[in-house]
């Protein structure tokens, strides 16, 4: 914490404020699942202990930010800097290829944010533009068209169209389904509808999932969305800028929260009682949220 101190008249008054300021020495360990080389230590091996990350290739220092990815290991540095490791054969790493790593490599470009899901990311840059890759079985990735090309995705980033909110927490990626919150407030959704999950009221039941969206489709019409921190794999949770909280999709295990049967999903988005919600996280069958 850094303190500033003026003066303009010899020390009898002064004006003070402060500011934080990160240093640059932050190590990054990991430890844990290695399939694929997700842990980007340049092998498949498990670690039981913290190993460090990164230090072979010139990232041993740095601010990091890890993000979840299924089999693949996302690492964004020092804000701006995006370096990916793991599976790969959907091109989610952004290589231009389907190559796996097992060490650290750079998606190029500067990146604001990045959020990923199961063989699928999107991210944002400063100018509010949003890039998408990867698996795209049921038009996960938002651009029109259904398993193309040949049923993998895309392998390097491609951007979506409109104008897409980079702060915390304005994109999320479920199972084949993909959410975002633009710059007005309005939330989008795509991709595979099973059990409802992008919140357009149609079930999504019965052979293929109908209500599944190749292109971003609006949710309902509210433009006060605030907040979706994780998806679920069929189940989703955001907060509004109001206090609301609200859940949609499956809810075999009441991860809803709505206190009714556990076998009533919802395919629009319904209200948790309460107007002080501030964060909610969707995990594996269950939430999770703060006041």
């Amino acid at each position: 914490q850094v303190f500033h101190f003026t003066t303009f008249d010899t020390g009898l008054t002064y004006n003070g404020w402060t500011e934080a300021v990160s240093p640059d020495g932050y190590i990054m360990f990991n430890m844990g699942y290695n399939n694929s080389g997700r842990l980007g230590q340049n092998d498949n091996a498990d670690r039981s202990s913290p190993t460090q990350v990164g230090s072979t290739y010139g990232l041993d220092t740095g601010l990091w930010q890890v993000t979840y990815g299924g089999n693949q290991g996302i690492i964004q540095r020092n804000t701006t800097e995006l370096w990916v490791t793991g599976y790969n054969a959907t091109g989610s790493l952004g290589q231009n290829n389907t190559t796996k790593y097992s060490s650290p490599i750079q998606v190029p470009g500067t990146w604001a944010r990045a959020t990923v899901g199961e063989n699928v990311m999107m991210a944002s840059k400063s100018d509010n533009t949003f890039w998408v890759w990867g698996q795209n079985w049921y038009g996960q990735l938002g651009l029109n068209n259904v398993g193309s090309p040949g049923n993998h995705g895309l392998s390097s980033p491609t951007q979506l169209p409109g104008s897409w909110s980079t702060g915390e927490g304005k994109t999320c990626i479920g199972n084949q389904s993909s959410f975002a919150i633009d710059t007005s407030g309005q939330l989008y959704s795509w991709g595979r509808n099973f059990t409802g999950v992008l919140g357009h009221d149609e079930s999504g039941g019965g052979g293929g999932y109908p209500g599944s969206r190749s292109s971003p489709t609006q949710v309902g019409g509210n433009t006060n969305w605030n907040q979706m921190l994780h998806c679920d794999v069929h189940s989703t949770t955001a907060t509004k800028t109001d206090g609301t909280l609200w859940s949609w999709g499956y809810n075999g295990n009441g991860q809803l929260g709505l206190n009714q049967s556990t076998s009533t999903s919802r395919s629009s988005p319904t209200q948790v009682p309460g107007t002080t919600w501030s964060r909610a996280f969707m995990l594996n069958a269950m939430q999770i949220a703060t006041k």
